[in-house]
């Protein structure tokens, strides 16, 4: 394990800091039933795994 490794309780991060990972307008539909209407999903950089 590497110990140099920062958790994300103890790292600062700028609040003007890029997502790590966006998803924008996400649709899904079953037939002609669309379940998800344009969803967009950012993940915060401090919200990402190792």
């Amino acid at each position: 394990m590497n110990s140099n490794l920062e958790s994300p309780a103890t790292s600062t991060t700028p609040a003007t800091a890029q997502p790590v990972l966006e998803v924008s307008d996400v649709r899904k539909a079953y037939g002609t039933v669309e379940v998800l209407h344009g969803v967009d999903l950012p993940s915060p950089p401090a919200s990402a795994s190792h």
